[in-house]
């Protein structure tokens, strides 16, 4: 259960850099190296040493894409991670970063359109076209396409929607864009696309059915951000559903079924979704004055001019018409007394809505904030109460009271509420809770300190001894030989 947590965590890292980045930032090149170099390959190479007897459930159903058959030989160019996929984690999450350094070189930029459509007709091949779009909407999704435009998306829902207009029958898709079928999953890694010029070919079916189907995907997504349970799912969702409105509404009018009857509604819709999404992606991105992982309101400005405006229906309309408000803060954001309440308590906020938690926040603070110094940030409330440490603390002593007198939490309780993401605090925290008997509790809180510092040989060698005293002997010798090789790499690295 611990290691499939930290797997979990992982790709949650993964999905949050794909979603957070921009592509078109002068300084996102930098942005991709730090992340590949600080988590990318540590977490590939720590998780290759746990390949042979690691829990899957975590990455059960994860999209995947890949570019190139030297990744994984016997593995097919994309698809949904499942018991017979033969690729290991540390190769899932490499082949990931591997496509986004793809999408760093402009020369790049037809060839990302082609892996698209190779990986989206192998999907369809395998199961159906229906299953191909969804396909492509989940890489969108997990943070496989790095545009703030999602151009390579557009482009390939369109190729395939027009590509199905123009065969009699969905089994002739696969045969129509690349003549012979490719024999192998090999193959398919080297089929090429057959030059046709789709607008001069006649139109042999409406394409009404598949686009019925692209909304019904949209709006079930739609429903999976309204129901967020937690500030990370809030807002790496917002980023998402900005996109995935963009690509939807693009189709819609590619395929001029925008003012059809029955999708004209969706039309609408999407638009102010997308522009609602829109501003408040930009506005949690520019607020570089407050703390910035903090949970906060203040971002949903149509809330305020919907309320503004009066109308008896403008709560149901912004709960449940667009997605500016998550289930679980409804009643808590609006009450029924026609107002809105932009600073609730804290106390009445739950938990996972407070802060971003450390699986996010390191992304956050180096591709939107692009604050170095946020582990030793210390809360604004904390600050104003006093509460805050008035000087640095001396970890060694602290490490050296918490074993002498494991029960006495109160400083480090108090640290670790005014500075959540101190990776060293979480360590000596970890510690603290195993020397009472709870290994468990201390195994997350390594975890956590991993995710922020996933190249500190420390935290892995602690998360091998917690395993260790969990029973999962075999990832706890893994993850102890990988922390020997981070150890003795840092070595090299100040000696030389």
């Amino acid at each position: 259960m611990a290691l499939n947590q930290l797997i979990t965590a992982a790709v949650s890292q993964y999905r949050a850099f794909g979603l957070l980045a921009d592509r078109t930032h002068p300084a996102f090149p930098d942005d991709l190296t730090h992340f590949i170099r600080a988590h990318g390959h540590p977490f590939s190479r720590a998780l290759a040493t746990v390949d042979n007897g690691a829990p899957y459930q975590a990455v059960m159903g994860l999209p995947f894409l890949l570019c190139s058959s030297e990744t994984a030989p016997e593995a097919p160019p994309g698809g949904y991670y499942g018991r017979g996929t033969i690729l290991g984690l540390g190769s899932l999450l490499a082949s990931r970063y591997e496509f986004w350094q793809k999408q760093k070189m402009p020369e790049e930029a037809g060839n990302i359109l082609i892996y698209l459509q190779r990986a989206a007709l192998y999907v369809l091949h395998m199961t159906n076209f229906n299953t191909s779009v969804r396909y492509l909407l989940d890489l969108q999704k997990h943070g496989f396409l790095l545009e703030p435009d999602p151009i390579a998306l557009k482009n390939c829902l369109i190729f395939l929607f027009q590509v199905r207009q123009r065969v009699a029958s969905d089994d002739d898709i696969v045969s129509f864009c690349l003549g012979n079928q490719p024999h192998n999953d090999f193959d398919w890694y080297t089929a090429e696309l057959l030059p046709v010029n789709l607008a001069a070919l006649r139109v042999l079916r409406d394409g009404a059915d598949g686009i019925a189907y692209l909304l019904q995907t949209a709006e079930k997504d739609i429903d999976e951000v309204r129901a967020a349970q937690s500030y990370d799912e809030w807002v790496l969702g917002q980023h998402y559903l900005f996109k995935l409105m963009q690509a939807t509404i693009f189709t819609l009018r590619t395929l001029d079924m925008d003012q059809e009857t029955a999708f004209k509604a969706f039309d609408i819709k999407y638009e102010e979704i997308a522009a609602d999404c829109g501003a408040y992606t930009y506005i949690i991105k520019g607020a570089p004055s407050r703390y910035p992982f903090e949970f906060s309101f203040n971002g949903a400005h149509a809330a305020i001019l919907a309320a503004q405006m009066g109308g008896g229906n403008w709560q149901d309309r912004i709960c449940e018409e667009r997605v500016l408000v998550p289930d679980q803060l409804a009643d808590l954001l609006l009450p029924n007394d026609d107002t809105i309440n932009l600073r609730p308590p804290r106390t009445s906020v739950p938990a996972p809505w407070h802060l971003l938690s450390s699986t996010v926040a390191p992304v956050y603070a180096a591709v939107v904030m692009r604050n170095s110094r946020y582990r030793s940030l210390i809360r604004p409330d904390a600050a104003q109460a006093g509460q805050a440490p008035a000087a640095p603390v001396d970890m060694q002593l602290l490490v050296r009271t918490i074993r002498e007198n494991p029960e006495n939490r109160e400083l480090l309780d108090r640290i670790l509420a005014t500075t959540p993401y101190s990776d060293q605090h979480l360590l000596v925290d970890a510690i603290s809770f195993d020397l009472q008997g709870e290994p468990e509790v201390a195994m997350a809180r390594t975890q956590q300190a991993i995710l922020i510092d996933p190249s500190n040989f420390l935290y892995w060698s602690a998360a091998a001894g917690f395993l260790d005293k969990l029973g999962d002997l075999e990832a706890s010798a893994g993850l102890a030989s990988f922390a020997r090789t981070l150890r003795n790499e840092r070595q090299q690295e100040r000696a030389s």
